[in-house]
């Protein structure tokens, strides 16, 4: 367990200073290069409210950068693997440490987008339309503070499924040669474009009907026509569902990397 915790702290460490390095760069492109050409242009004239305008701009552009580098994160795998398996520690304690770590970032990262959200909806009547969850599933329940609930255990298992998604692909491109690697970035493109041009045919024929898709989507959505509105449920259990079975094939694929050599 102390080996664990040490590679926690190793981890966590980490991902702070690449989160960090992260929103500086996303605030000295949001708001410092605008302030500056528009200091070069204009002046100081109204200089307050065009830089608290930039910074209103940055918190929400915060929210998708969470999501984004938690994605990036959790996709870094064989040069962790390989710094790891040098230093001593086992395939096991290095990906319980990631997922562990990666949750913990996620929380934190859900408690920004849920005080945000709060703000965002903060003396209003209507604060179903001021929020996206709210808007689609804020009548379920029909109360706010379960609302509210749910909505930041929605939030929460959707940041998750991010990482999760990220750890999957890693594991597998790090199984992968580098050459192999390169024809896979390459195919994956093609193949999807040839996919969905065969489904467009196929469906503009009628050979398949839209009715089942549409009937698959909308309960993967949640969405029900009796009801007239969205239950989050359906949504969160496939969530769920993809959390175990990514992290399980994660851990798996985890298991069998070994060291390139030559690479």
């Amino acid at each position: 367990m102390s080996k664990l915790s040490s590679v926690l702290k190793y981890d966590l460490k980490r991902y702070l200073r690449f989160i960090g390095m992260a929103y500086l760069w996303m605030i000295g492109i949001v708001v410092v290069l605008p302030t500056i050409v528009q200091i070069i242009s204009n002046g100081t004239n109204n200089l307050g409210g065009f830089i608290q305008n930039l910074f209103s701009s940055t918190l929400v552009s915060a929210i998708f950068v969470n999501f984004v580098l938690l994605f990036c994160l959790g996709s870094l795998t064989y040069e962790r693997f390989e710094f790891f398996i040098q230093n001593g520690i086992s395939r096991r304690t290095a990906w319980a440490s990631k997922w562990i770590g990666l949750t913990i970032m996620a929380l934190v990262a859900n408690i920004y987008n849920q005080v945000f959200s709060m703000v965002t909806i903060w003396g209003t009547t209507k604060f179903d339309d001021s929020v996206p969850y709210l808007e689609t599933y804020g009548k379920f329940f029909g109360e706010r503070w379960m609302d509210l609930t749910m909505m930041f255990v929605f939030t929460m298992i959707f940041t998750m499924c991010v990482f999760v998604m990220g750890m999957f692909l890693g594991s597998i491109f790090a199984l992968l040669a580098r050459s192999t690697r390169r024809i896979v970035y390459v195919a994956i493109p093609l193949i999807g474009v040839i996919v969905i041009t065969i489904l467009g045919k196929l469906i503009s024929s009628h050979v398949i009907s839209t009715e089942g898709i549409d009937g698959f989507l909308r309960w993967c959505v949640g969405y029900n026509s009796s009801m007239g509105y969205f239950n989050p449920l359906p949504p969160l259990g496939i969530m769920l569902a993809w959390i175990i079975i990514g992290s399980l094939i994660s851990r798996y694929l985890n298991l069998k990397l070994k060291i390139k050599r030559g690479e």
